[in-house]
C-alpha cells in the first residue's frame, strides 16, 4: 500500500467507501478531512477557506442523517466506543 503526501488524495482514499447515505456527503467528509489535515492544531474556523464552507462544515456536523460511526470506522481502522 503506498501511502499519499497529498492530503486531498489521501482523505479522498480513506472515505471513499464511507456510507454517509448520499455521495455528496462523502465528497464534504474528504474536503473537510483534507482542510483539517492541512491546518492541524487550528480551529475549524482557521483550518477552511470560505464562509461557505465554514457553514457547510457546520451544516455537516449538524446533519443528524450522518451516522459518527459510518465516517470514524473508514479512518486508519479507528473504532468508536459503545
Amino acid at each position: 500500500m503506498m501511502f499519499s503526501t497529498n492530503t486531498e488524495q489521501w482523505a479522498k482514499d480513506t472515505f471513499q467507501y464511507a456510507d454517509l447515505g448520499d455521495s455528496r456527503r462523502t465528497k464534504r467528509l474528504a474536503k473537510l478531512a483534507s482542510s483539517l489535515e492541512n491546518h492541524l492544531g487550528q480551529s475549524l474556523v482557521q483550518s477552511l477557506k470560505s464562509p461557505a464552507d465554514i457553514e457547510a462544515a457546520y451544516r455537516f456536523t449538524r446533519n443528524q442523517a450522518i451516522n459518527p460511526h459510518a465516517t470514524l470506522k473508514f479512518s486508519s481502522g479507528l473504532k468508536l466506543k459503545t
